[in-house]
């Protein structure tokens, strides 16, 4: 039998991949943030990659952080994030409280806000390198705010790198897409095969031998070593006809190393397979039951079953690979097994202590299960979902009998989708559920199934039966308001009409002492009852009418509730800044957010009111969050809206192609009450690239609906867009009809007022009346801009009011003059799509080159403009860089090219500057 001598001397090849990472680490120490993402099979030698990159990187930068995404931790979340941190040294951390604290429903945006402050205070001193291993098992909210945290680094030293198994997460593969590099390791070739045998044996490696190795192995790394292990030498110098004395499984080979170990060493495998994550040397000797540690660790590691890191001051240990620990545990005894996680539960903190003490258990155990219930009582109430179906899930596996069982999993499912909306986690539980004895409470968690699956028939009808069976029995309390709920939900994903969704809502309310988490739900329905019976302002009446009889009653999120409804019926009401500073003031208000479907909201209207205002790259970052919420999780119920809000600025800017895909996407996951949205993204994809006649398909799709699902909750933003596309396509007397439904929409809407002037205006010229035209443009023009203008209908008006004066020769300077200002307008948002027909008009109507005057502020990109923009108004770079979401660093590198492209020296000369470009 062969002995492996341990450490780096294995690695073998990989050199085109060692230099990705070595040129993606100096590039980040240099300025320019990257990540690299590192796929491939289970053993494959992902880890070993990175660790030796690491070993032989000839500057290895100053802060390395790391995380090791565990399956079994999937449901602690900011558990990654949490890993990462803990090499923070913590005088630093001192500085960063919500960091310190990564409560379960804080917002990714505001951890991910923090880290990048963390970034700024530690890259100051070096760059910074974050690993983190298997990502494909982090939790849910990490990825979001990785992946918000990889969007916003530029100018900054730091290097992300992640390894995973496919399928990668979809937000971390598009990433690395897009702005990475993605690492994709395959096994070791025969040569490989062969340097590693002949490393391992210390003589040549015959080709057959190495062929028949790669063959049975697929050049696997893990597989290999752990085979060598157990393989005669004759064998690999070239005795083909000699058989293989072990089974060809990864997991036979590693049983045969385990059993090559002394007894002690063999203990400490052991409880490092049970103990799963480092741990200190002392507590996995403790736990082992060996005095003496240190050789027999050295043992284990010289063939490659532990790592030690004995440099530290812990010496902490752990199991070199998950398929080696699958394996080490499956020799155990179940006596042996249960014994290890016993003492084990008295060594790791309580979060750990669970898992252990679930799997010591050698029965049903009354008193555990009733603990674990209580602890997922606690951990439901703190915010932390998955974490609270996971122990409600140990804990009916305890349970002693099937009726608690089934009570504990049908809980878990109801509890996961209704406070966290994970789809995909409760899928993988439908068969037990299916075993479950008829109950109401099985039939409340299939109707909720498939509410989330967008059977909305189907859960109408369950949630309609149970919530009629229960309504009489005060001990059904709880299952009559979960079926009331359900079936709220079911009639507004329905879009049924808004009468019969206020009668359902007042129905839950009337329920005596309901949960007061509950009481938000139910108020939910009733307040978008009101708004879809008689429109967004009614909606915010009844939400004043509703807290003057339920405020009492409201749980301690009620304040976030109250933000949430309150700052989407502002921004439908057109009052998009006041809606805006609503939902801003939502992530900023407390340790958590109501539920999940306020994370995702959240950023989909923040992305309305941005791309309304003008603000198109905050409106791409929020897009893109909530877009990558919807990735993780899966909620059919918003897919389509999260996908339609992302294409809107993709379609300004002239991007057709992904602005389609995104949409073509929403269509086909689109519920009804869904259909609205994606309508009207379908129409402003079609105007960007004046297509009038898919524009007005778009529109008449949407006036063609029942008055239910007509979508007059968003008619401020698709009215605008029926006007115009009629006028585009000379319908002129439906458009006369649509335009005067305008004008008295804008007489309770400011904001809408210079849009209704532009088109009241290209109305006119459609008629061939200019004289009128211009009447409507200069009244149009004279309204002073205000926070809630939709800056793009503005610029349509400036557009449209400077081609008519040059149309008509009334006054070329006039002309130009709001001419400049539209393109002002345009280049500020890179609304390509529109640019590019102001600069066509100006082409016609003013051939002298010496009249096309671009912006002062053309030169610089959409991040300089942005960075100048704040600096010119006082703001530090220390704002600038929360303002936007960016590091410090990165404020920096931006001002510098700022002031050399417009050769400028300083924040005075770049305000003055700006102020003169701007009132030109």
């Amino acid at each position: 039998m062969v002995t492996l001598t341990g450490g780096d001397s294995l690695f073998v090849g990989r050199e085109r991949e060692l230099g990705v990472l070595s040129r993606r680490a100096r590039a980040a120490r240099q300025g320019t943030a990257g990540m690299v993402l590192v796929q491939g099979v289970a053993g494959v030698g992902k880890s070993a990659l990175v660790q030796h990159w690491l070993a032989t990187e000839s500057t290895c930068p100053g802060m390395v952080l790391k995380a090791v995404c565990d399956a079994e931790e999937a449901d602690l979340a900011f558990g990654v994030i949490g890993q990462l941190l803990r090499r923070v040294p913590r005088t630093v951390m001192e500085r960063f409280e919500l960091l310190r604290d990564l409560p379960p429903g804080a917002s990714a945006v505001l951890v991910g806000g923090e880290l990048l402050a963390l970034l700024d205070a530690l890259q100051d001193a070096d760059s910074v390198l974050a690993i983190v291993e298997d990502v494909h098992w982090a939790d849910a909210i990490s990825l979001r705010t990785l992946s918000f945290l990889l969007r916003r680094v530029q100018a900054d030293r730091f290097l992300g790198v992640f390894t995973a198994r496919p399928p990668v997460p979809e937000a971390i593969g598009k990433l690395a897409a897009e702005r990475g590099a993605d690492v994709r390791l395959m096994g070791l070739d025969e040569s490989g095969v062969a340097e590693l045998g002949r490393r391992i044996t210390g003589a040549p490696v015959k080709v057959a031998t190495a062929r028949k190795l790669q063959e049975l192995t697929g050049g696997n790394p893990l597989y290999l070593k752990a085979l060598l292990t157990d393989t005669p030498p004759s064998f690999l110098q070239g005795r083909t006809d000699l058989a293989l004395p072990v089974s060809t499984t990864l997991a036979s080979a590693v049983r045969a190393q385990l059993r090559a170990l002394s007894a002690h060493s063999q203990a400490v495998v052991e409880a490092a397979a049970v103990l799963k994550s480092s741990m200190p040397l002392h507590t996995v000797a403790r736990l082992a039951g060996v005095p003496d540690p240190a050789d027999c660790v050295r043992q284990a590691v010289s063939i490659g079953l532990l790592r030690w890191w004995p440099n530290v001051p812990s010496c902490p240990v752990m199991i070199a690979h998950d398929l080696q620990r699958q394996a080490v545990l499956e020799t155990l005894s179940p006596t042996r097994r249960r014994e290890l996680h016993a003492g084990a539960a008295s060594l790791v903190d309580m979060a750990a202590s669970w898992r252990h003490r679930v799997s010591a258990a050698d029965g049903p155990n009354a008193d555990l299960a009733r603990e674990l219930e209580q602890a997922a009582s606690e951990s439901f109430a703190a915010g932390a979902i998955d974490r609270a179906g996971t122990l409600l899930l140990w804990a009916s596996d305890l349970a002693p009998s099937r009726e608690d069982h089934e009570r504990l999993l049908l809980t878990a499912v109801v509890r996961l989708l209704w406070g966290a909306t994970r789809v995909g986690r409760v899928r993988d539980l439908l068969p037990a559920v299916r075993r479950c004895s008829p109950s109401n409470l099985r039939t409340i968690a299939t109707a909720t199934v498939a509410l989330f699956c967008g059977q909305l028939g189907e859960a109408e009808s369950q949630f309609t039966d149970v919530f009629d069976a229960t309504s009489d029995d005060p001990g059904k309390k709880w299952i009559t308001t979960m079926a009331g709920i359900g079936l709220m939900f079911a009639k507004m994903f329905n879009a049924e009409d808004g009468e019969n969704l206020l009668r359902n809502s007042r129905n839950i309310l009337a329920l005596d002492n309901i949960e007061s988490s509950l009481i938000h739900m139910a108020g939910t329905g009733l307040l978008y009852g009101r708004m879809y019976a008689d429109g967004p302002k009614a909606g915010l009446a009844e939400l004043d009418r509703f807290l003057e009889v339920s405020a009492g009653q409201l749980a301690q999120s009620g304040h976030s509730w109250l933000l949430r409804l309150r700052g989407t019926m502002r921004m439908l009401s057109g009052m998009m800044t006041a809606g805006r500073n609503d939902f801003t003031e939502l992530m900023h208000s407390g340790s958590r957010l109501p539920d999940q479907a306020a994370e995702e909201y959240t950023h989909f209207y923040l992305a309305l009111a941005n791309y309304w205002t003008g603000a198109w790259d905050e409106a791409a970052l929020h897009a893109d969050l909530a877009l990558t919420t919807t990735l993780t999780d899966q909620p059919l119920y918003s897919s389509a809206d999260m996908q339609s809000i992302a294409s809107w600025v993709h379609a300004g800017r002239g991007d057709a192609r992904a602005a389609q895909e995104l949409l073509c996407t929403a269509q086909q996951s689109a519920l009804p009450w869904n259909q609205c949205v994606v309508q009207i993204s379908w129409a402003i994809e079609a105007q960007a690239r004046s297509d009038w006649a898919a524009m007005l398909q778009s529109v008449m799709r949407l006036t063609r609906e029942p008055p239910r699902r007509r979508g007059g909750s968003w008619e401020v933003v698709w009215k605008p867009l029926q006007v115009e596309a009629l006028i585009r396509n000379k319908h002129m007397s439906q458009a006369a009809a649509a335009l005067d439904e305008l004008h008295e929409l804008a007489d309770t809407t400011p904001a809408l007022r210079p849009g209704t002037a532009w088109l009241a205006g290209q109305y006119a010229e459609a008629c061939g009346d200019p004289g009128t035209a211009e009447e409507a443009y200069e009244k149009g023009l004279a309204l002073p801009c205000t926070p809630d203008d939709q800056a793009l209908h503005r610029a349509f008006l400036e557009h449209a009011y400077g081609r008519l004066a040059a149309a008509t020769e009334r006054s070329q300077k006039r002309a130009q003059h709001w001419l400049k200002q539209a393109h002002r307008r345009y280049t500020a948002m890179k609304a390509t799509a529109f640019l590019q027909r102001l600069e066509a008009d100006l082409d016609r109507t003013n051939p002298n080159p010496r009249l096309r005057t671009a912006s002062p502020l053309a030169a610089l990109t959409d991040r300089e403009h942005d960075v100048a923009m704040l600096a010119s108004q006082g703001l530090t770079n220390n704002d600038i860089a929360e303002e936007l979401y960016i590091s410090r660093r990165t404020v920096e590198y931006h001002l510098s090219h700022v002031y050399m492209k417009l050769n400028l020296i300083g924040r005075r000369q770049l305000r003055d500057f700006i102020v003169e470009a701007t009132t030109a």
